[in-house]
């Protein structure tokens, strides 16, 4: 375009076509984001053990997502213990992601969304001060950009989970917040599948005490 004065308007087609290309890029994350929640949710439903529903979940967020790498860890005493995880590079399989420093478990973004339950976001590991313990193995395993999101249970951060993505800038917006809706669904799935779990225990151990009391009355007959 040209303006009165004749002076043509390159400015102005230049700013238009990066917003659009921030438009349509934001769309994509957004996109995969949705895609990830709905087979999370799948797994939400058919995953009959807790184990399962982690490593499932885990796949979804790498398979469907196409995010380079995902995690979920629990807490321990001593630091957080990785439950499950998955990767498109087999190097990432190694180390189950960015959770150690210093020998030191569950220092890592996972460990901090636990004891802060509040997510953890490294949104550039070549430039956010943040990423500075971990930047090194974050950039060997092909990660720009990571997250954490605490799984709450009530007021108890009962694991985290944590995605790596190949990408600066991953996880904002619509992004971060379908990631975050994923989260508080798997936290829930945890807590109802452990409640389960007890219930099962409790039923079984019931059982066995009354056929204990069964023979007992018979040997005494």
């Amino acid at each position: 375009p040209i303006d009165i004065d004749g002076r043509v308007l390159l400015y102005s087609v230049i700013h238009d076509i990066s917003d659009r290309r921030r438009a349509e890029a934001a769309l994509v994350k957004a996109n995969r984001a949705l895609n990830t929640l709905n087979g999370a949710n799948a797994t939400l439903i058919h995953a009959a053990t807790e184990e399962r529903l982690l490593a499932e979940i885990c796949r979804v967020v790498v398979e469907t997502g196409g995010y380079c790498h995902a995690l979920v860890a629990l807490p321990e005493p001593e630091g957080v213990r990785v439950a499950a995880h998955n990767a498109v590079a087999p190097s990432c399989l190694q180390d189950a992601g960015i959770e150690r420093r210093g020998g030191v478990s569950g220092d890592g973004l996972a460990g901090a969304a636990i004891r802060t339950r509040q997510p953890a976001l490294v949104q550039d590991w070549h430039s956010d001060p943040r990423g500075e313990p971990w930047r090194e193995a974050a950039l060997a395993q092909g990660f720009a950009s990571s997250i954490a999101l605490p799984l709450l249970s009530g007021s108890d951060a009962i694991g985290a989970l944590a995605i790596h993505a190949a990408e600066a800038d991953a996880f904002n917006g619509d992004e971060f917040r379908l990631l975050s809706d994923l989260a508080n669904n798997l936290a829930f799935g945890i807590a109802a599948r452990r409640e389960t779990a007890e219930r099962q225990r409790a039923e079984r151990a019931e059982r066995e005490s009354e056929a204990r009391l069964r023979l007992l009355l018979e040997s005494t007959a």
